[in-house]
């Protein structure tokens, strides 16, 4: 069998050709798991800066504050979203909707998002690793756009079912931000500011939260005409 000599602090060293062999293929192995390599100048490891929170803002608040909201946005609204089913159902059959179709529409519209939510969870994932981060959440304002295109104009098409799976396509949005958010804010900050900016993807949902409960109400878009827009929100964009 060949053998290759090397010099190695001055003594002659023969090592097997097979094995440098199967060590060349494993070291080949290693480098393609590699997902990719951050390189920080001396600004961007010493603290906080403009760029940073720039990054950190447009982020929480186009995808961390997008679910918060899209979370609570149909609590306030149940009365008036309730009577545009009625009148659609009237429009249709010519009959008031029982109580129990009520029921049943009503928790497709509340389970649709969460539904939703687990299809994104469980791909964010593998767009994340296809895509990278940031291209992910860019990508994901699509599904964003068209979520709240379908239930924007679901009260001028007269159709509940494009509220409802309207309500699923932002639910398949919020669970893909939600996997892809807190990874993007933790590769672009720095260690000793991983914490800080882990903080502000928990502050910007349940703020999301809190002002779509606020819209909500019948006397700010919590009405039978302005609901639409409340439920409708979509210009949410991450950079």
């Amino acid at each position: 069998m060949e053998k290759k000599c090397l010099l190695t602090d001055k003594r002659d060293v023969s090592i097997d050709q097979s094995k440098l062999t199967r060590i060349a293929i494993l070291e080949s192995s290693r480098e393609e798991r590699i997902d990719a390599v951050v390189i920080m100048d001396e600004e961007t490891s010493s603290g906080f800066n403009g760029r940073l929170a720039f990054s950190i803002a447009s982020c929480v608040l186009g995808a961390s504050f997008t679910f918060g909201y899209n979370t609570g946005v149909v609590n306030t609204a149940e009365g008036v979203i309730k009577d545009f089913y009625n009148r659609t159902y009237v429009n249709r059959d010519g009959k008031a909707m029982t109580q129990s179709t009520m029921t049943l529409l009503w928790s497709f519209t509340v389970a649709a998002f969460a539904l939703g939510g687990m299809i994104g969870g469980f791909s964010a994932g593998y767009l994340c690793n296809k895509y990278g981060r940031k291209g992910t959440l860019l990508r994901n304002n699509f599904l964003n756009l068209l979520g709240g295109l379908l239930m924007l104009f679901s009260d001028n098409a007269k159709s509940y079912e494009m509220l409802i799976v309207g309500r699923l396509v932002i639910g398949i949005c919020a669970g893909i931000f939600t996997g892809a958010a807190p990874l993007y804010l933790s590769e672009i900050a720095p260690i000793s500011l991983r914490g800080f900016a882990g903080v502000f993807n928990q502050l910007a949902i349940t703020f999301g939260v809190m002002i779509s409960e606020i819209l909500g109400l019948q006397f700010i878009l919590g009405t039978a005409n302005y609901w639409k827009y409340a439920v409708g929100q979509y210009v949410q964009c991450t950079i």
